[in-house]
């Protein structure tokens, strides 16, 4: 996976170029695990639509998303946790509560920026 420039110095392989597993160099998974990722930026997705279904922008609302979003994230790793083929996972649940957080910051910046820009 790791590719040597003429001087002996590692360099990171480009996405998407042919190469072993893929061609997709992982190695910013080695300190969080892809799938933390994964469950970071769905949850982002998924608070932020929440917060744009409930149309609310004072903070009591969206704190009341990341609740909602962390709550179901929970009730999801308490279901793995049952099935004898899935795991439940702290760290998942935490990955879940930052892409809420993440989400609803994100729902804000966008109806900031939204709020100020006219349409033609």
């Amino acid at each position: 996976m790791d590719t040597h420039d003429s001087g002996g110095r590692r360099r990171v392989r480009p996405l998407g170029r042919p190469g072993r597993r893929g061609g997709f160099d992982v190695r910013f998974t080695r300190l969080v695990g892809l799938d933390k990722w994964l469950h970071a930026v769905g949850y982002a997705g998924l608070s932020f639509l929440v917060a744009a279904a409930f149309g609310r922008r004072g903070w009591r609302s969206l704190t009341a998303v990341v609740a909602l979003v962390v709550v179901f994230g929970g009730a999801i790793e308490l279901v793995q946790g049952a099935l004898p083929w899935r795991s439940a996972s702290v760290l998942d649940l935490l990955a879940d509560a930052v892409g809420a957080l993440v989400g609803v910051a994100a729902y804000r910046g966008w109806r900031a920026v939204r709020g100020r820009v006219r349409p033609v």
